[in-house]
């Protein structure tokens, strides 16, 4: 933004440089819960004097930094921010949990964007296994869910003993992605018919790209484990996260014996089950704004526990570009 935008973020504390920004650290007694709270009221407050083009919060973490956030939004800044949760659809969720009014939270002119990332391992390129070479060692029900869900012949699988070239077999992480700019219609279905309808409307009639299918183009392209992959996300997440007629179609089409499907879904249930259930490891981000000027384009940020290489910027822009 050097240059041409002014931006200027409230962190706590500051995690990286950032070219051109104003980085404004927390100061307090972070011993007091109260103070902490307290001073990061102030801290957006008092950036908003600054007549920011951007406001970038390091997290929400409570009612008062959510209001603050959102009353930031409603003078007209664009605010950036995040906060654990699930997925980007339960984003507005958790707000309304800390304490939002809903029809703050759900009103598509406020929250422009909505944006969720996991990290997936990267195979190491000089070491990793083709199909040919890993397929004796798999069951029938890998073999199959697997046939199903990607194009086999060019996956290809961590090799655990590793070469000089990585640590057993893993190079880095990548994200995988999911990027939604709600319109008026998403947002109702949102509040009044749940996140399931709201998801479909999104893939169907926004052209939106669920995390599973971001995976299976990584996986198709030999970068990610198929395998590993699965307990991040589950290559069969959409059968259960959308309507029918919104799913898209598997890869690939095979001669699967239900009682095969059926074993590898009661083996992996656990595993879904607690993808779920871990918000930690799921962090999102959310935009909001009051008037996006009309020559400018909705902007997302993404954070998580552990900040990856490089390369996670780019993939994220990867993702929304497609």
């Amino acid at each position: 933004f050097k240059g041409t935008k002014r931006l200027t973020t409230v962190e706590d504390p500051p995690e990286g440089k950032i070219p051109g920004a104003i980085q404004c650290p927390i100061i307090c007694d972070k011993s007091d819960p109260e103070e902490v709270k307290l001073a990061w009221v102030v801290a957006i407050s008092t950036t908003r004097r600054q007549d920011p083009d951007m406001l970038m919060i390091g997290e929400i973490q409570n009612l008062d930094s959510a209001m603050a956030a959102i009353s930031a939004a409603s003078t007209g800044h664009r605010v950036i921010t995040t906060l654990h949760a699930n997925d980007a659809l339960s984003i507005p969720e958790r707000l309304i949990i800390e304490g939002v009014e809903p029809e703050r939270v759900m009103d598509a002119e406020m929250m422009i964007g909505l944006l969720s990332q996991r990290l997936v391992k990267v195979n190491c390129p000089h070491c990793s296994q083709d199909w040919q070479t890993r397929k004796p060692q798999l069951t029938a029900a890998q073999i199959a869910h697997l046939t199903r869900h990607c194009d086999v012949e060019k996956v290809r699988f961590i090799n655990p003993e590793g070469c000089e070239h990585c640590h057993r077999g893993v190079t880095g992480r990548v994200v995988i992605a999911e990027v939604i700019h709600p319109d008026a219609k998403f947002m109702q279905l949102l509040r009044n018919e749940g996140k399931t309808a709201a998801r479909s409307y999104w893939r169907k009639h926004l052209n939106g790209v669920t995390r599973v299918e971001h995976l299976v183009r990584h996986i198709n392209s030999g970068r990610v484990d198929p395998l590993v992959a699965e307990d991040i996300c589950p290559l069969n997440e959409n059968d259960w996260l959308l309507l029918p007629g919104t799913i898209p179609s598997p890869m690939n089409v095979c001669a699967v014996k239900p009682a095969e499907m059926q074993d590898w879904n009661t083996a992996h249930s656990g595993e879904q089950i607690s993808i779920h259930a871990e918000p930690a490891i799921t962090p999102t981000a959310s935009v909001s704004e009051a008037e996006p000027p009309a020559d400018d384009t909705p902007a997302a940020s993404a954070s998580e526990a552990e900040p990856p290489a490089d390369d996670i910027a780019s993939e994220t822009l990867a993702a929304i570009a497609s």
